[in-house]
C-alpha cells in the first residue's frame, strides 16, 4: 500500500499579492505628491527671492539715472514686463505731472522735481510684484533718534513714502514708510507675497494693521503705535531695533530673527509659530508676552529691569 505524505507549502495568495501592490501604489502616489508639493514651494521661494533681487537692481538703476540728471529713466531687465504703473514727477494737482513709459524708459523726467514711481511687474512664470520708490534732489531728511528715547516715532512730514493699501505679489520698499490711519479700508495694509523694507517702517497710528502673506525682511527700525498689528504668514527677520507700544500685537507664522534690541511696552504681545533667535536684549513692561516654539536668547531678557527666563514656550513680564 502506497502512502503519500502531504506537506504544507507556504506561499503568497493572489489576494495578498494584489493587496501588497495596492499598498505600494498608495505609498508611491503619496510620496510623489509630497515631492511635487515640496518642489512647488521651493520654486515659489526661489521666485520670491529672485523678484526681490530684481526690484533692488531696478531701484538702483533708476536712482543712478535720476541723480545723473537723465531725462529718461530706463529699466534694463528682459525677464520682466510692466503690467501697470503710476509715475508722478512734481506736485501738479491737475495730474499733468504723470509720466509715461515707452520701451522700458520713463520719459521727460524733470530732475529738479521729486518723482514717485509705482510699477507693477510680471515675470516669465506669471508672478507679479510691485516697485514703490521715490527720489528727490532736495536735501535728504535726517532722522535723529536719542538712544535714551528709542520709542520716538518717525516725524509726521512728507519726507516719508506712503505704503500702498494692497500689493498683489511681493514688494520691496526702498524709502522710509508710514502706515497711517484713514488711508485704507479697516486701516489694514496688505501684501499678498513677500515684503522687504529697506528703510524705516512706522505703523504710525493706533489700530493700524500690516498683513503679509509671505515672508518679511525689515532692514531698518520698526515702530508700532498702540494697538497696531503686524501679521506675517511666513518667516521674518528684523535687522534693527523693534519697538512695540502699549497693546500692540505681532503674529509670525514661521521662524523669527531679531538682530537688534526688542522693546515691548505694557500688554504688547508676540506670537511666533516657529523658532526664534534674539541676538540682543529684550526689554519688557508689565503684561508683555512672547510665545514661540523655541527660543535662543544671546542678550538679556528683562521685565521692569529684572531678568526673566523663557519657560513653557513663553517669555512673560508679570510685574
Amino acid at each position: 500500500m502506497k502512502i503519500q505524505v502531504l506537506q504544507s507549502q507556504k506561499g503568497i495568495t493572489l489576494v495578498e499579492l494584489l493587496a501588497a501592490i495596492t499598498l505600494f501604489a498608495i505609498v508611491i502616489v503619496f510620496s510623489s505628491t509630497l515631492i511635487v508639493h515640496f518642489s512647488a514651494n521651493n520654486q515659489k521661494t526661489s521666485d520670491s527671492i529672485e523678484m526681490s533681487q530684481d526690484v533692488n537692481v531696478i531701484i538702483s538703476q533708476l536712482r543712478n539715472q535720476y541723480y545723473n540728471e537723465n531725462t529718461e529713466l530706463c529699466i534694463h531687465n528682459e525677464d520682466i514686463s510692466i503690467s501697470n504703473y503710476t509715475i508722478v514727477n512734481g506736485g501738479d494737482p491737475e495730474g499733468n505731472n504723470h509720466l509715461k513709459i515707452t520701451n522700458g524708459c520713463i520719459q521727460n523726467v524733470d530732475n529738479s522735481k521729486p518723482i514717485k514711481i509705482n510699477i507693477q511687474f510680471k515675470n516669465k512664470t506669471g508672478n507679479q510684484f510691485a516697485l514703490n520708490t521715490a527720489f528727490s534732489t532736495s536735501k535728504p531728511h535726517v532722522l535723529t533718534v536719542s538712544t535714551n528715547n528709542d520709542d520716538t516715532e518717525l516725524p509726521d512730514d512728507n519726507d516719508y513714502q506712503d505704503f500702498p493699501c494692497k500689493t498683489n505679489g511681493s514688494i520691496t520698499i526702498s524709502e522710509d514708510v508710514k502706515l497711517r490711519k484713514g488711508v485704507c479700508p479697516n486701516d489694514t495694509f496688505i501684501v499678498t507675497g513677500a515684503l522687504t523694507t529697506l528703510g524705516k517702517i512706522s505703523l504710525q497710528h493706533d489700530g493700524v494693521t500690516l498683513k503679509v502673506g509671505g515672508s518679511a525682511h525689515f532692514i531698518k527700525k520698526v515702530w508700532m503705535a498702540q494697538t497696531a498689528k503686524i501679521d506675517i504668514s511666513g518667516a521674518v527677520a528684523f535687522n534693527q531695533i523693534v519697538l512695540m507700544n502699549k497693546d500692540s500685537l505681532m503674529r509670525v507664522g514661521g521662524a523669527a530673527n531679531f538682530t537688534e534690541d526688542l522693546q515691548m511696552k505694557k500688554n504688547s504681545s508676540i506670537n511666533i509659530g516657529g523658532s526664534t533667535i534674539f541676538y540682543k536684549n529684550i526689554t519688557m513692561k508689565k503684561g508683555a508676552e512672547i510665545t514661540t516654539s523655541s527660543a535662543i536668547i544671546f542678550g538679556n531678557a528683562t521685565c521692569n529691569n529684572e531678568e526673566i527666563s523663557f519657560t513653557n514656550k513663553k517669555l512673560t513680564c508679570k510685574k
